[in-house]
Order: C-alpha cells, then structure tokens, then sequence
C-alpha cells in the first residue's frame, strides 16, 4: 500500500494557521490562488443518496426522484452539496429523523437547483441558495 502525505505549512497569526495554495500571503484559513475543481456525479435513477464524495448532484430523470442527505453526524457542520434537476421533480430527505428546513423533506421542480448545508443544530439541513437553470 502507497500511502501519501502532504503537509501545509501556514502563516500563525493569533493562533490562527491560514494557508495558501498557490499564494504566498495567505488572509483567509484557506486561501486557493487559482481554479478549483469539486466532483460532479450524474444519476438517472429514482432514488439517491448522497455520499462525503459528493459535492454536486445532477439528476436527469423524467419521473419524480428522491436524493436522500447523508447524516448529518457523518459530514460535520457546514457541509455543502448542490443538487440539479434535469427534468423532473426532486424531493431532497433528511437522514433518518433530520430534517430539511424543519421539515421532513424539501420539494424543488424541475430545471431548478438548490444549495443546502449541514448546519450546527445537528439535525437539521439549510437551504443556502436556489435558481433556475438557464
């Protein structure tokens, strides 16, 4: 087994380690001077669950699909996932007893996008952003 290892090495500023890729003085806890690249995943079935490998979700699915949230214990506070419809509705599920803005679960339709965020109540996802595809 390879196994790699790669060690930042900030800036300490009132104990506060910022470090930069790609940038040399770092003002932000992670400053990334240059183009970032996340994993996109393209599903055409009914149901989904979202995994700590995803980060956006595109579903292209006619029917009404599922995308069920993983727990919220699993991916800490802050977590981010975008998730596309294509074409048909989406209802997004909690893990087990969480909730989706208070609810059980959250419905967008179709050629919409959502945003939605662990947050640190530890049961609750937020909706963070929405639009319209273009």
């Amino acid at each position: 087994t390879v196994v790699e290892t790669l060690t930042l090495i900030g800036q300490a500023s009132n104990s506060v380690v910022n470090v930069g890729i790609n940038d040399t003085t770092p003002l932000s806890p992670l400053s990334v001077g240059g183009a970032i690249s996340l994993p996109i995943r393209l599903d055409t079935g009914t149901t989904q669950t979202l995994a700590l490998t995803d980060y956006c979700l595109i579903v292209q699915n006619a029917s009404s699909s599922t995308v069920t949230l993983p727990a919220i214990a699993t991916v800490g506070d802050g977590r981010i996932y975008r998730i596309i419809s294509h074409q048909g509705e989406i209802v997004v599920d909690g893990n087990s007893s969480e909730t989706v803005m208070g609810s059980a679960t959250y419905t967008f339709n179709a050629m919409n996008w959502i945003d939605i965020m662990s947050y640190n109540t530890g049961t609750d996802w937020k909706l963070v952003g929405k639009g319209a595809l273009i």
